[in-house]
């Protein structure tokens, strides 16, 4: 009887980029909205290209990110424009 061990197919590693995307949209509604927002979008653009042309993993990081990223940037800009309102009144 010969044993055959079949290694488990490699596990594609995680696009730095797309972790990178979500972790600064998550801080982009606790500090610097409009800068960090900004930053998750395009990290997380660029991530999803990068994977798309590889066989990096991270397409749902990435997209959380984008996600989440345009959110924090539409939250602080009802904020700002409520603010404007608050104090003109």
């Amino acid at each position: 009887m010969s044993s055959r061990h079949t290694a488990a197919p490699a596990k594609p590693k995680t696009n730095a980029l797309a972790v990178v995307s979500l972790v600064v949209s998550i801080l982009s509604f606790f500090t610097f909205v409009f800068i960090l927002s900004i930053v998750g979008i395009v990290t997380g653009t660029i991530a999803k290209r990068q994977i798309a042309a590889s066989t990096d993993g991270g397409a749902g990081l990435a997209k959380a990110g984008v996600i989440i990223g345009w959110i924090s940037l539409v939250w602080g800009i009802v904020g700002v424009i409520a603010l404007a309102v608050f104090l003109n009144n």
